[in-house]
């Protein structure tokens, strides 16, 4: 089937998006974009606030059904520096024990995990 006849003409997708907890509490920010949009981005999104968000498409025979909406956290402050004290516990041929001395917990959001990398020696 050609590409023209995936869809009704006029294809676009509205996702809609609000801040839990935010002023007003359920205006939706509305945001209109075409299928070759790969990124959106949410303006001043904040420090690990709660979001939520919903799409639908929308093209010339009318508007789809609402997805179901999802919740998502925006991004948080990063850690004010690494973990301290690495120790190597046992070595496996697939696995590695690790432990450290925690960071705080930043004022803004709070620490998932970290990113261990292996180093190779030259």
């Amino acid at each position: 089937m050609p590409r023209v006849d995936w869809n009704a003409p006029q294809l676009k997708y509205e996702l809609n998006y609000r801040r839990v907890g935010g002023e007003p509490p359920d205006r939706w920010i509305v945001e209109r974009f075409n299928s070759t949009v790969g990124i959106l981005t949410v303006p001043d999104a904040g420090y690990y606030k709660l979001w939520e968000f919903r799409i639908r498409a929308v093209n010339s025979e009318g508007l789809g059904p609402w997805s179901p909406t999802e919740q998502s956290y925006s991004g948080q402050d990063k850690p004010d520096g690494k973990p301290g004290n690495p120790v190597i516990g046992v070595i496996t041929a697939r696995s590695v024990e690790l432990s450290w001395n925690p960071l705080p917990v930043p004022s803004r959001g709070s620490v998932d995990g970290y990113r261990v990398s292996v180093l190779k020696p030259m």
